[in-house]
């Protein structure tokens, strides 16, 4: 059962719909099913299908009733790089992400506008303003701790606009009051009153819905290009009006009890004039063209590097030598392409497709030439390439289109054949086994690519 529009029916009868049995059934199958991810509970992803149907009608029953409580989330740490302190990850249960998914739905099909934008069509906007030549300076502006400091009254109040329904507030209240912790830690008992927890379905919706007062405010002020991801502002205008817009961009971030950054923090809020160049979102403009981050570059080719290095690893330890160069194959050229997983393009070359300077891409292929020579890779297969995989995503239609690998569309034989290249044994697999057993592989595959991304702001 797909998720039912608001236009057609109210976020209460949305919600009945979103919190069948049925639906809740789909939302495992489609959603959790094949993860590999585990809560504080310790109830394994097989012990939920053994049981769905019960955990199904459970959850419609709390849910509906407003009595739904979720599990203290697991505590992950993302490490964002030296002198940086890690980004916490809330991991939920298995019956908490079938419970989240559906309030995440919920939220979609209510607030239309607040679904988000990919990073590559933000940069695309700014791209357009920029080529206008409307305007000559630019505002940035970055929320400090963003996601800890959102405060839950505030958040519950925008969402009290359009959803009325007492039961489904307070489920939804109960979604970010959880705390989080580490394994082995006492349970907190205090619920949180302030903060979203990063990891969740529903994150990247409520950061978005929080954020509505400041679009408002910023989209009635004539004369400027507004672009917003997440907590991340830029602001094209005029350099008679960076001051006041600047000021109306900070008040409208306090009245909803946001600190920004000052407006010289380096890599953070700055104003300056568009010619001297400007960086948002990983990407890098400047009066020469587009270009990517240096520290981006860097931690991609660390991670050229490390596939090098792990693939003369496993030879030492014994690892056949031709599944070992498999892996480093399947391993280099992912990093090189990127992928297509779950209709979503993954990689550091899918992500930066707005760049132009094809002299940073002729860079990175001299980069795998020389760890080639470096760890003695065999000539052949040559490994592919950014430019050639910079112009399949660009023309998508040429003839060069399969140079990208598409895992949606991998048939079970396909996904057998890359596993046993990989060393996996297939013996007394079933055909599903087989493709959780691929899902699982290219799911770390692209956590590892996501990680050649880092942070974008």
């Amino acid at each position: 059962m797909a998720p039912v529009s608001a236009a057609k029916t109210s976020p209460s009868q949305t919600f009945r719909d979103l919190t069948t049995q049925r639906h809740l059934r789909e939302i495992f199958n489609d959603h959790v099913a094949r993860g590999t991810v585990r809560g504080r509970d310790g109830i394994s992803i097989d012990d939920v299908a053994d049981n769905l149907g019960s955990v199904a009608r459970d959850i419609s029953t709390r849910c509906r009733a407003g009595t739904y409580r979720f599990t203290t989330y697991r505590q992950r740490l993302l490490l964002k790089g030296a002198g940086k302190a890690p980004r916490e990850l809330s991991i939920p249960s298995v019956g908490d992400r079938i419970t989240l998914r559906a309030l995440s739905e919920l939220l979609a099909a209510t607030f239309a506008d607040c679904s988000g934008k990919l990073p590559q069509t933000s940069v695309a906007e700014v791209l357009a303003h920029i080529d206008t030549g409307s305007f000559d300076a630019f505002i940035r502006i970055d929320v400090k701790n963003f996601y800890p400091t959102v405060i839950h009254d505030i958040l519950l109040a925008e969402i009290g606009t359009k959803i009325k329904k007492r039961e489904v507030l307070r489920v939804i209240r109960r979604a970010i009051a959880t705390p989080t912790a580490p394994d082995r830690s006492p349970r907190p008992r205090a619920l949180l009153i302030s903060g979203v927890p990063q990891g969740l379905s529903i994150s990247n919706p409520l950061a978005e819905i929080y954020m509505r007062p400041v679009d408002r405010a910023m989209n009635a002020i004539p004369g400027i290009a507004y672009h917003r991801f997440v907590d991340d502002i830029l602001i094209l205008c005029n350099k008679a009006d960076v001051d006041s817009t600047d000021g109306t961009c900070r008040d409208a971030l306090k009245a909803i009890k946001l600190d920004a950054h000052p407006k010289h923090a380096a890599g953070k809020s700055e104003v300056g004039s568009i010619e001297d160049g400007f960086g948002y979102l990983g990407y890098v403009f400047s009066a020469t063209g587009v270009s990517v981050r240096h520290s981006s570059v860097v931690r991609l080719e660390s991670h050229l590097a490390s596939i090098h290095a792990t693939w003369r690893q496993e030879l030492a330890r014994n690892v056949p030598p031709g599944v070992a160069f498999q892996r480093f194959l399947w391993q280099r050229n992912l990093a090189i392409t990127g992928c297509i997983f779950q209709n979503k393009a993954s990689g550091w070359i899918q992500y930066y497709r707005q760049l132009d300077d094809h002299t940073l891409l002729k860079r990175l292929d001299a980069t795998v030439s020389r760890l080639s020579t470096r760890y003695g890779v065999p000539q052949h297969p040559r490994p592919k390439t950014f430019m050639r995989a910079y112009w399949s995503i660009r023309h998508p239609r040429s003839r060069n289109r399969q140079y990208i690998p598409n895992f949606d569309v991998y048939e079970p034989a396909q996904m057998a054949d890359e596993l046993e290249r990989m060393g996996t044994n297939l013996v007394g697999m079933s055909e599903q086994q087989i493709k959780d057993a691929f899902y699982r592989m290219v799911s770390k595959a692209v956590r590892d690519l996501e990680h050649d991304i880092g942070d974008m702001s």
